[in-house]
């Protein structure tokens, strides 16, 4: 597995702009479903986060070699 945060300055854009229609797709929502789907995207980072933090040594490794 390799962690690369290498992106051109067009995938940086692209990427903030797909960030920022989701916010405003969400602004849209009630309270109570923006809530929920807070909590899962939340859930998801976490999720994401800790396979990073198990998987770092390999991670770290395989950037190495």
């Amino acid at each position: 597995m390799m962690l690369c945060v290498c992106l051109t300055n067009m995938d940086k854009e692209l990427d903030i702009n797909s960030i920022l229609k989701e916010i405003e797709t969400q602004q849209e929502k009630p309270i109570k479903e923006q809530l929920n789907d807070l909590k899962i995207a939340g859930a998801k980072v976490i999720n994401s986060l800790d396979n990073i933090i198990n998987n770092l040594d390999t991670i770290l490794n395989d950037d190495n070699n």
